[in-house]
C-alpha cells in the first residue's frame, strides 16, 4: 500500500554522502504505512439485512511500530525509531428492503514517532538522517448500498456485498535533519497534505458457530483516482545543501519538493473478524500480524482493534 524508495549502491561508494531523496519520505511512511493498516480494517455494514433494521458499530483501534528501509538501502544504512497512534471509527447501516441496506462510515487516526537512517560502519561516505516530530492525522469516510446475496434471518450463513465512493484526507509534517562528516548540512521543517477520492466495495462471509460466536472473513478493494506523488512545503529552512526542493525517487521528472504520500491507486485488503453477538462485540484477529506477511520492507506495524455494535433494531 506504500512506497519506499531505495538508493542507488554507487552512490553510497561514491565519496559524495548519499542523496536523501531516497529516504526524504521515511520518517512519514512509518506512520503512513500504520494508517493504510487500519484504513483495511474499517468499521464494516452489519451482517444481515431484514427491511426496517438498523446498527451503530464504533470501533477504537491502537498501533505501533517501527520504521524500516528498503532491501537494497539495509546493505548501507539501518533504521531505528518508533511511532505509535490511536483510531476510531464508526458505521451506520440501515435496511431500507428485504436483503437491501445503505451504509456510511468514517474512519479517523492520529499518529507519532521518530525516527533515524544511521549509516552501517563500512558505508564511511553515507550520511545520517534524522527526521523528529513526525506528526500525522487522516481521515477516510464512506457511503454506499450493501446487497444480501446469501442467507436469511435464520440462516448460519451470510453474504453482504457492498459498494460505494470513497473520501481520503491527510495532513503530516516533520523535521528532517542530514548531518554528514559530522555537520549539519540540511535542517528544516515540512509539511504534506493529500485529498483523494475513489470508488471501493468489499463483501464478508458470515458463518455463525454457536453460543452467540461467529466467524467473519472479509475482503475489500478499492481505485483511487489520483497521483501518488504530492507536493510538499517547507515551514522552516535552517542549515542548506538543497535537500530541501529534493523530490523523492519515485516522483522523479514531477517536478521539486514531491513525495509519494504512501498511497496506491489500487489497494486490496482483507482479515478475519470474530465476533460475539450477545455482547455486540467483534474483534479482528488477523490484524495484529498482517504487516508480517505484507510489509515489503523491514517496518513493523501491530495494530490491535476492537468493534462494538448495537444490536439490530426496527425503526
Amino acid at each position: 500500500m506504500r512506497r519506499i524508495a531505495a538508493g542507488s549502491i554507487w552512490m553510497a561508494l561514491s565519496g559524495a554522502p548519499m542523496p536523501a531523496r531516497a529516504f526524504l519520505g521515511t520518517g512519514l511512511n512509518g506512520v503512513w504505512n500504520a494508517q493504510n493498516h487500519l484504513a483495511a480494517n474499517p468499521p464494516l455494514p452489519m451482517l444481515r439485512y431484514e427491511e426496517g433494521t438498523w446498527r451503530l458499530n464504533l470501533q477504537p483501534a491502537y498501533f505501533y511500530g517501527r520504521p524500516g528501509i528498503g532491501e537494497t538501502s539495509q546493505a548501507f544504512y539501518e533504521a531505528d525509531g518508533a511511532f505509535k497512534g490511536l483510531g476510531a471509527g464508526a458505521c451506520l447501516s440501515y435496511s431500507f428492503a428485504p436483503r437491501w441496506g445503505a451504509y456510511a462510515w468514517a474512519l479517523g487516526s492520529a499518529s507519532s514517532g521518530d525516527t533515524v537512517i544511521t549509516p552501517r560502519a563500512g558505508c564511511v561516505n553515507c550520511g545520517r538522517y534524522e527526521f523528529d516530530g513526525v506528526r500525522s492525522r487522516s481521515v477516510l469516510v464512506s457511503a454506499g448500498l450493501v446487497r444480501q446475496f446469501w442467507g436469511g434471518e435464520g440462516s448460519r450463513v451470510s453474504v453482504p456485498v457492498f459498494f460505494g465512493p470513497l473520501l481520503s484526507h491527510s495532513s503530516s509534517r516533520q523535521s528532517v535533519r542530514r548531518v554528514y562528516l559530522g555537520s549539519v548540512i540540511d535542517d528544516f521543517d515540512m509539511e504534506i497534505s493529500d485529498l483523494s477520492i475513489g470508488l471501493g466495495a468489499g463483501a464478508q462471509a458470515a458463518l455463525r458457530l454457536g453460543k452467540g460466536f461467529e466467524l467473519v472473513p472479509f475482503l475489500m478493494g478499492g481505485a483511487f483516482f489520483t497521483d501518488a506523488c504530492r507536493p510538499y512545503r517547507v515551514t522552516r529552512q535552517g542549515a542548506d545543501s538543497g535537500l530541501s526542493v529534493f523530490s523523492e525517487n519515485a516522483c522523479a521528472g514531477q517536478g521539486a519538493r514531491r513525495l509519494a504520500i504512501g498511497e496506491d491507486p489500487f489497494v486490496f485488503a482483507g482479515g478475519v473478524n470474530l465476533g460475539y453477538e450477545p455482547w455486540g462485540l467483534s474483534l479482528n484477529l488477523t490484524a495484529p500480524f498482517l504487516s508480517r506477511l505484507l510489509e515489503p520492507t523491514n517496518a513493523e506495524v501491530t495494530l490491535f482493534s476492537l468493534s462494538w455494535g448495537f444490536p439490530r433494531r426496527r425503526l
